[in-house]
């Protein structure tokens, strides 16, 4: 077992050098041409597609090994990962318990601390918090609010203003003929023509349900 190189620290391999069984000397051969072979690796798995199917498995025993702590429940290489984890609590220095007057001292620094609260803090700005406004301040701040000028406020159903039409023809919407070539490309099975026949079918649906609900002629024979 070796120290974790920083190299290998940085590309999240430092679990091969807890099961590395050469000499623990830095600087080593076979410490340069491990870390060279890693570098290559990690290069080429970077120039891997996402959907690569290897190099998606690649990557998750990489995140497995660069953090084991999070993936010790692993059925298959959960085993293994607490191992890793062992064998790097070994190399760890042990930590001195804190003493009675160090836990004591970080409870009154704690205490000491002033506490803070946003909604209290913003009310105490207010100038009025222990005595109220008199009257020629209240005065002054009606004459400084604005008033609603709208007719009728409140009646919803029945506006008093008439809306303006907002003209809406130049909005074209989705453009379905980009994404059918874009799902053709994709997948060589998607039929455009399918596709685009199956969008009127389902608009000319719709317009005779709306037909149906405004009581006029529809376009086909429909046994209802």
């Amino acid at each position: 077992m070796s120290m974790p190189r920083q190299a290998m620290r940085k590309m999240g391999l430092q679990s091969c050098c807890l099961l590395c069984d050469a000499p623990d000397i830095a600087g080593t051969s076979r410490c340069n041409s491990c870390i060279e072979s890693h570098v290559v690796f990690r290069k080429k798995l970077d120039e891997l597609p996402p959907e690569n199917e290897v190099g998606q498995l690649a990557r998750e025993l990489l995140q497995m090994l660069s953090s084991p702590q999070r993936w010790d429940n692993d059925e298959v290489h959960g085993p293994a990962l607490k191992h890793i984890q062992f064998l790097s609590g070994t190399l760890a220095e042990p930590k001195p318990k804190p003493t009675s007057e160090q836990i004591t001292a970080v409870f009154t620094k704690q205490a000491a601390k002033p506490k803070k609260s946003l909604i209290s803090d913003f009310a105490n700005q207010n100038k009025w918090k222990e005595n109220p406004p008199t009257l020629e301040e209240v005065n002054e701040l009606e004459d400084s609010l604005s008033f609603d000028e709208s007719i009728h406020p409140g009646q919803r159903t029945n506006p008093s203003r008439e809306i303006t039409k907002v003209d809406r023809s130049d909005r074209v919407g989705e453009d379905h003929s980009i994404v059918d070539r874009v799902a053709a490309a994709q997948d060589p099975k998607v039929d455009v023509e399918s596709r685009k026949r199956a969008r009127e079918e389902w608009g000319a649906a719709v317009d005779n349900i709306e037909k149906i609900i405004d009581d006029e002629k529809i376009d086909d024979d429909l046994d209802i």
